[in-house]
């Protein structure tokens, strides 16, 4: 199996790793990591973090020693990393040595709380996480005072304090190099040649000279917090353009920002998910029934339906939001695997597992339900596991439903208690 982010391969408690500190670390950015990126990939990943920074520089060892000093398993490493990685506090490096792997762990500063709040992907991330009111006690928090008017500053000039000898030419000479700060990139899948293009056809008048670097960076969060294609983004900046202004403030942000969260119930504009089809399968068997359950309810309310009405909990929530919004997974196999997990795990949801099995339905392209579980019981068998042995879908040639036939609305097709609860004890067996 690989990962889905850059297709690394899954980490082995023997692999080795090294922990790589390329940025300075300064006290204010524990502060910092908990308040602002805490809230968005959850307390045990920053936990990681810290952990991470830690650990000895430049030292070579396997992934066991840290696993097991810190109670973690390599699934749950790996769910961390990919929340790490993803909002820039670790870059991960891969390299092959011989029959293991060498992973190298760049670990970088957060970004301050002006930065953190000037940048719409992560501010607007924050913001799906915490209240406004929230949002604007953390931001008091770190706030800084300026001088009124009508005070002078009187300090003592530095060349009054220091009578240096410019005769002296050590002092002109540079120092040694030392580190710095450095903020790790957000990877936005954001098509910049496409972008511009697009921007060309929609205005010829915009030429790419003028949108710098800067603003295109702040276009391209703004696309990724609404999962916007890049000719959608040519049409709101065409619309918020100013060519009277300078070159590097021509483009409103509030109007951008504004006609995004507006457009934003328009489906069209936003990038292709994958879509799901429905399961061919037929008949009155409890099996059909819940299959086609799986393939016609959101996974919000299949997962409230499997709890017997029950509201989800947080976790559970943010975990269904991981697979159908940040992953891609279609909510009818999203449906699946949640059935599938809650089986072989005794009815408990590790993220980890069940996002290393979105993963892989992900990269197999599987749309529909029935799919869904075919391949899964084919990777618990690939794994060791004991297949679940499923009775075969009572099949009624002379009653066959066509597939045009086949009801939709759940409320049209329902299944009583008992089926239901056959169905959760089979789905347990191992």
């Amino acid at each position: 199996m690989v990962r889905l982010s850059n297709m690394k391969a899954t980490l082995s408690p023997s692999d080795i790793f090294e922990i790589r500190k390329t940025s300075l670390i300064s006290n204010n950015d524990y502060e910092y990591a908990l308040d602002l990126y805490a809230p968005i990939i959850g307390i045990k990943n920053v936990s990681i973090y810290f952990a991470f920074i830690a650990e000895e520089a430049s030292v070579q060892k396997p992934h066991s020693e840290f696993l097991s000093k810190y109670r973690l398993s390599s699934g749950e490493l790996e769910s961390a990393l990919s929340y790490l990685e993803a909002v820039g506090l670790v870059a991960t490096y891969h390299k092959i040595l011989g029959k293991r792997h060498l992973y190298l762990y760049s670990i970088m500063a957060p970004r301050t709380p002006a930065q953190f709040f000037s940048n719409e992907l992560l501010y607007g991330t924050l913001r799906s996480f915490l209240s406004e009111e929230e949002c604007q006690k953390i931001s008091r928090k770190y706030k800084t005072n300026t001088i009124d008017e009508g005070f002078e500053n009187v300090s003592e000039r530095f060349v009054d304090v220091f009578h240096l000898n410019i005769g002296n030419a050590s002092i002109i000479q540079s120092g040694p190099k030392t580190g710095e700060r450095v903020f790790g990139t957000l990877q936005l899948g954001f098509d910049n040649n496409a972008f511009i293009a697009a921007l060309s056809n929609v205005n010829p008048t915009i030429k790419p000279a003028y949108i710098t670097r800067d603003e295109v960076k702040r276009i391209a969060r703004i696309a990724a917090l609404y999962n916007y294609e890049e000719s959608a983004m040519a049409s709101f900046v065409a619309d918020s353009y100013h060519p009277r202004n300078i070159i590097g403030s021509r483009v409103d942000f509030d109007n951008l920002n504004e006609l995004a969260m507006q457009n934003a119930k328009y489906e069209y504009l936003h990038k292709e998910k994958i879509k799901q089809t429905s399961s061919e399968i037929h008949g009155d068997a409890p099996t059909a029934k819940v299959i086609r359950m799986m393939d016609n309810m959101s996974t919000l309310e299949f997962l409230t339906k499997l709890q017997r009405g029950n509201k989800p909990a947080p976790s559970d929530v943010k975990l269904i939001q991981t697979l159908v919004v940040d992953m891609g997974v279609p909510e009818n196999v999203a449906n699946a695997l949640i059935f599938y997990v809650l089986g072989v795990q005794e009815n408990a949801l590790s993220s980890a597992y069940v996002t290393k099995l979105g993963a892989s339905l992900v990269r197999a392209g599987i749309t529909n339900a029935l799919d869904t579980l075919n391949f899964l019981g084919g990777h618990a068998k690939r794994n060791g596991k004991k297949k679940e042995e499923k009775k075969p879908v009572e099949e009624k040639p002379q009653q066959e439903v066509k597939p045009s036939e086949v009801v939709d609305e759940l409320e049209e097709e329902e299944i009583d208690d008992e089926e239901f609860e056959m169905m959760m004890k089979n789905r347990s067996r191992k």
